[in-house]
């Protein structure tokens, strides 16, 4: 993501960042979260929300720290604040075949 970035030689200096990821990836995820959720309220553990943070959350809040260090260019979350815009899509070979399979 960092070679791409200084590759594109846009020198702003904030950059925003979408993240695109298969949809059964976010299947699995809800199928996970809905799973604890059940499995909390029945042994009446009193923790932490076990949906505070998606999938797409944890990646931007481990990647993107290392993204800004890497480019000396800070990610910021408002369109209207930077021009330059980092689209990342994940893709899976075998999406739709396991979203039918779900």
């Amino acid at each position: 993501i960092s070679r791409e970035i200084e590759l594109s030689g846009f020198d702003s200096e904030v950059f925003t960042c979408t993240l695109n990821i298969p949809i059964s990836v976010k299947l699995r995820e809800k199928s996970i979260s809905t799973f604890f959720n059940q499995k909390t309220k029945e042994s009446h553990w009193n923790g932490p929300n076990i949906n505070k943070y998606s999938v797409k959350e944890i990646w931007k809040m481990l990647i993107l720290p290392k993204v800004e260090e890497m480019t000396s260019k800070r990610q910021t979350t408002s369109l209207a604040s930077s021009p330059f815009s980092v689209n990342i899509f994940f893709s899976y070979s075998n999406d739709e075949i396991d979203c039918k399979n779900l």
